[in-house]
């Protein structure tokens, strides 16, 4: 059902296709009311997800299904597909769609609203698998020696400032050569997610400092805090 990556400290984050944003996004409306105020989850996940072009974290998806449990409705279960152009696309303001798809949400009649998940879920279904799978792209670089856990070590204590070592990478790349990369596939996901495992931190946060796309800059800030 979407493009999953994982954050360096394993945080699940799901990009959504747009049928998927429509059905998740009604599936969320329908237990929004019952979610207490003294959960700050809430407000985080709006703020994020509907201002500020975030992906959908699995701890949300989680949060939201213990509140449909409690309402004897189903739970969203998210799998990994490939993904559409919508997901694909980094120009577009999805938060500004979203906005637009729950008010539209909200101000359909229930019947409209059904029917309309309902034929989404459809096209969900009808998505093909991922070429290969985040977890086997991993693996792969894990087997191949491109990321180690050294280095994730080494890169993560750099960028939070607790040593002064650069994590390096055998065959890694230099910052022009991943401009270019990223300009040529169109800021694709899955390339984003092999530049950033051939890059060094500081250079990361230097390729970052150079690309145009304001939510391609902030994916590549998050995947260096995360």
């Amino acid at each position: 059902m979407a493009r999953l990556w994982r954050t360096l400290a394993g945080r699940a984050i799901w990009w959504l296709t747009k049928c998927e944003e429509t059905a998740f996004i009604a599936d969320y409306l329908e237990v929004a009311s019952f979610i207490e105020a003294r959960y700050s989850w809430k407000a985080e996940f709006e703020d994020n997800y509907f201002h500020r072009s975030e992906g959908l974290s699995q701890k949300t998806v989680d949060n939201i299904n213990t509140v449909r449990k409690r309402r004897s409705l189903t739970s969203i279960v998210i799998t990994e597909t490939d993904a559409d152009e919508y997901a694909r696309d980094t120009a577009l303001d999805k938060p500004a769609h979203r906005r637009k798809l729950r008010e539209e949400l909200t101000a359909m009649s229930a019947a409209h609203r059904a029917k309309l998940v309902d034929e989404c879920r459809a096209q969900i279904q009808l998505r093909p698998p991922p070429h290969r799978s985040f977890d086997e792209l991993q693996e792969e670089h894990r087997r191949s020696g491109h990321l180690n856990e050294s280095e994730i070590a080494l890169r993560v204590n750099a960028v939070k400032g607790k040593n002064t070592v650069t994590a390096t990478k055998p065959n890694g790349l230099d910052i022009d050569t991943a401009v270019r990369m990223l300009q040529l596939t169109e800021n694709d996901p899955e390339v984003v997610e092999l530049v950033a495992t051939r890059i060094a931190a500081a250079d990361l946060l230097a390729l970052a400092e150079k690309v145009e796309n304001k939510e391609l800059r902030k994916t590549l800030v998050m995947r260096l805090l995360a």
